[in-house]
C-alpha cells in the first residue's frame, strides 16, 4: 500500500497535479512551482527542427537526426557536432507573465571570439535578449518575462548551435503549440550551415531564412561534412517544401583530391534527387576563402573546381544553383575566420538567397 502511494504521488508530480503545491520543486529565482515534462508526448509539439526527442535520467534530449545519421557520425571524428541543437526551438503561446526553463548542458563548443552559446528569446517576433548557456552537469534556469500587454504572447526559443542540450523543466502556464508551418527547409549542409563560428543561433542564415519565409527549417548540417550520401536517411520523419546542398569546402580540405570528390558528389545528388525530387532543391557553391591568394591557395584551386562540377552536376538534377562566393563579401569584418561568416557575415548570407530564392513566402 505504501509503494502505491509513492507511485501514486510521483504520478502526480509528473503530471505537474500534485494537489500540494508546496511540496513540488520550485524555480530558485521566481520562486514559481515547476511543471514537470516528463511526458515526452506532452513537451513534443512545442519543439520545432527535430526529428525526435530522447529521455534521458529525466531530462530530454532534442534530436535533429534519425539514430541512422547519428550511427555515422561515429565513426567520424572530424564530425563531432551531431547533437548539437542547430536549428532547434520552442515555439509557443501563452498569457503567462514571469517565464522559465532548466537544462543541462552536455559538449559546448565555443573556442573561437565571442564563442559562447546562448539562448535567443524572441516574443511576437521580437528579440528579447540572448540568455548565456552555462557549462557542466547542474541544472541551470532561465527566466524572462513577457512584455507584451496584449492577451497572449507567442514565443520562440532558440537552442545553441553549438552546444548540446537536455531540456529539464520548463514553467511556461497556459503555454499552447504553435502550428508547424506549411513551408519547410531542409538543410544538408556543413559547419557554415550549422552555424559554427557565428555568435548567434538566431542569426545563423538558416535561422534567418526560416524567418524570412515564416517556414519549418530542419538544419542537418553538421561541421566537417563532406558529400557522402550515407547522410541521407530515406526514412527521415519530415516532409521538406524546399532542400538546400551546401556542402564541398570540407571535401576539398580532407579528401583533397578532385576525382573521389566528383564521385561522391554526383552520388550524393542522384540521392537528394531521388528522395526529394518533388521539392524545390537549391545548391550553393563553397565560399571565399580570405586566404586564397596566400596559405590557402591549393585548397581554394581545388574548391574552385569543386564549384564548377557542383554547377554542372547539380544543374543537370534540377537544382537551382547559388554561388557562395557572392553570398559574402571579401572582407575580414565579415568573418570569424577564413572561410566562416560571423553574425555580419551571415545577414548577408540570406540577403543574398532571398534575392536569388525570390520573395514570396
Amino acid at each position: 500500500m505504501q509503494k502505491m502511494k509513492k507511485m501514486q504521488k510521483m504520478q502526480k508530480m509528473k503530471n505537474g497535479m500534485s494537489g500540494d503545491a508546496s511540496r513540488l520543486p520550485v524555480c530558485p529565482k521566481t520562486g514559481k512551482v515547476w511543471t514537470y515534462i516528463m511526458d515526452i508526448q506532452k513537451i513534443a509539439p512545442l519543439f520545432h527542427g527535430i526529428v525526435s526527442l530522447r529521455e534521458e535520467e529525466g531530462a530530454l534530449l532534442p534530436l535533429r537526426l534519425t539514430d541512422c545519421q547519428l550511427e555515422r557520425y561515429r565513426s567520424l571524428p572530424r564530425c563531432p557536432y551531431p547533437y548539437a541543437t542547430a536549428g532547434v526551438c520552442l515555439k509557443f503561446v501563452t498569457s503567462e507573465k514571469k517565464l522559465s526553463f532548466s537544462y543541462r548542458t552536455g559538449t559546448v563548443w565555443d573556442w573561437w571570439e565571442n564563442g559562447r552559446p546562448f539562448f535567443d528569446i524572441y516574443e511576437n517576433g521580437m528579440l528579447l535578449d540572448f540568455y548565456p548557456v552555462e557549462s557542466g552537469e547542474d541544472v541551470h534556469t532561465v527566466c524572462f518575462e513577457r512584455k507584451s500587454n496584449g492577451v497572449k504572447s507567442e514565443f520562440t526559443v532558440y537552442f545553441p548551435h553549438n552546444a548540446e542540450i537536455r531540456l529539464s523543466d520548463v514553467s511556461f502556464g497556459d503555454a499552447e503549440a504553435v502550428a508547424q508551418r506549411d513551408r519547410k527547409f531542409l538543410i544538408l549542409g556543413d559547419s557554415i550551415s550549422q552555424g559554427l563560428m557565428g555568435n548567434s543561433a538566431s542569426f545563423c542564415y538558416t535561422a534567418q531564412l526560416a524567418r524570412f519565409y515564416e517556414a519549418e527549417l530542419l538544419n542537418q548540417s553538421v561541421g566537417g561534412d563532406c558529400f557522402d550520401e550515407a547522410a541521407l536517411d530515406p526514412q527521415l520523419p519530415y516532409q521538406p517544401t524546399d532542400v538546400i546542398v551546401a556542402l564541398g569546402t570540407n571535401d576539398a580540405c580532407f579528401v583533397a583530391s578532385y576525382d573521389p570528390i566528383v564521385n561522391s558528389m554526383i552520388r550524393y545528388f542522384d540521392r537528394v534527387q531521388s528522395l526529394y525530387g518533388t521539392c524545390r532543391l537549391t545548391a550553393i557553391t563553397p565560399p571565399y576563402l580570405l586566404n586564397a591568394e596566400t596559405e590557402g591557395a591549393t585548397q581554394y584551386a581545388l574548391q574552385c573546381r569543386i564549384s564548377e562540377a557542383i554547377r554542372e552536376e547539380a544543374g543537370k538534377r534540377g537544382f537551382r544553383v547559388l554561388c557562395g562566393e557572392e553570398a559574402v563579401p571579401h572582407n575580414r569584418r565579415f568573418f570569424s575566420d577564413t572561410a566562416h561568416p560571423n553574425d555580419l557575415g551571415f545577414s548577408q548570407y540570406v540577403l543574398y538567397l532571398i534575392k536569388e530564392l525570390g520573395t514570396e513566402r
